[in-house]
């Protein structure tokens, strides 16, 4: 029996029938290219147990496309692991940052007027303040984005005609707030120049 294989021979293995044939390819390619995979996320996401999470889901990512045909042999199946990780630590700061921003802009409860961290307080606060300028419909769409609705399910829940025009909306909501923001900063600025 053959030991080792050519991507080509791989991807008709993952695609064939045959258990046995997938999971000797899905070893051959884990175990070839796990440790290159792991090192360039090393340098994108720092902490261990997240970095070995998106390694399985790209590896898993990978073996699904492939089998469904979905794999263009354009590139490596190495190289084919390394983007779909490369993606999936895109989406994973993505939502980090969008969960972090709505924490920051859910309305303050009481048990945060009894909250220690003043800082934390203040920023819901000043953000809540700064998201009251826009119009509702604005709000309610970046909150939504913020907790990483996709934008077909954006546009639906607000009756957009299609998620391209839930983009633009978004994009137009994140310009205004940036300008409030920024109109806000340049009077803080001025009181503190005039006093």
């Amino acid at each position: 029996m053959k030991t080792q294989y050519l991507d080509h021979e791989l991807i008709l293995m993952l695609q064939s029938d045959d258990d046995r044939q997938r999971k000797v390819a899905m070893s051959q390619i884990y175990l070839a290219n796990r440790i290159s995979v792991l090192k360039i996320l090393s340098h994108k996401v720092y902490d261990e147990e997240e970095r070995k999470d998106i390694v399985s889901r790209a590896f898993e990512t990978a073996f699904l496309k492939i089998m469904k045909s979905e794999f263009v042999e354009k590139s490596s199946i190495r190289n084919y692991v390394i983007g779909i990780a490369k993606k999936l630590v895109f989406k994973h700061y993505e939502k980090k940052k969008r969960s972090s921003l709505y924490k920051a802009t859910i309305n303050v409860t009481p048990d945060d007027l009894l909250a220690n961290d003043e800082e934390e307080y203040i920023d819901k606060e000043w953000v809540n303040t700064m998201m009251g300028h826009l119009c509702d419909k604005c709000r309610h769409l970046l909150r939504l984005w913020m907790q990483s609705y996709s934008f077909r399910e954006i546009a639906i829940q607000l009756a957009y005609k299609s998620e391209n025009s839930a983009k633009v909306s978004k994009h137009k909501c994140l310009k205004k707030l940036t300008g409030i923001v920024a109109q806000y900063q340049s009077l803080k600025t001025e009181q503190h120049v005039n006093c």
